[in-house]
């Protein structure tokens, strides 16, 4: 089973280089990095596969720009920062869409069992960004902590996938594949569904369509 981080920053975005960023991947158990800058690569024995964060305010702006990221030469991976309820209902019935991220940014609940069982049928994935939960506290991180919480319960409940990311702006903000599951323990992941949130990128890039589980 492999192992990526979802989601990091490089240079010009962030302070570190993607080979730094690569080096340091592979040194912390990770197959492949989902990078905001440079190219599809290998470096140091870690696949680079290039990401695009739309964060449009509105939903025909942020479809405009996945309609485009789907006609590139090379298509990204392509996740869209989630926004109101109704915002991501209707950016998840979009073809192209890859992963809906940052849900806990979001002032009321807005990922509800509408948008679980549609995220499942269409081979969304929703990401845990572990970033809050590092630089947050009190109230704040209550908050994150909750939204990963009831996440994690309808993921267990319709089976849509999900990922794991550093959100790294620097290759010292990220973490081991064993960190991970310590972090994602703290709102009730075992270990095992952390193992299997890191390997979902390989099911995006295949377009292989997850296992839907309803208890």
């Amino acid at each position: 089973m492999t192992a990526t981080d979802a989601t990091v920053h490089p240079y010009p975005g962030g302070d570190t280089s993607l080979s730094r960023f690569a080096l340091e991947a592979a040194s912390l158990g990770y197959d492949r990095l989902l990078s905001t800058a440079g190219p599809a690569c290998r470096m140091g024995g870690v696949e680079i596969t290039p990401a695009v964060i739309i964060r449009e305010q509105t939903l025909k702006g942020a479809t405009r720009i996945i309609r485009k990221a789907c006609e590139s030469e090379v298509r990204p991976v392509i996740m869209v920062n989630a926004r109101d309820v109704a915002f991501n209902r209707a950016v998840l019935s979009f073809p192209g869409l890859d992963v809906l991220r940052h849900l806990h940014k979001s002032q009321k609940p807005s990922f509800d069992h509408v948008s679980a069982r549609m995220a499942s049928e269409r081979g969304v994935a929703i990401d845990i960004d572990i970033r809050p939960l590092l630089v947050t506290s009190g109230h704040h991180r209550q908050k994150v902590l909750k939204t990963y919480r009831d996440i994690l319960g309808l993921h267990r409940k319709y089976g849509f996938m999900l990922t794991v990311s550093s959100n790294a702006w620097s290759w010292l903000e990220m973490r081991s594949t064993p960190d991970m599951a310590v972090i994602c323990s703290l709102f009730g992941m075992t270990r095992e569904e952390t193992a299997a949130a890191l390997s979902s990128p390989e099911r995006l890039l295949t377009h292989e369509s997850p296992v839907r589980v309803i208890s």
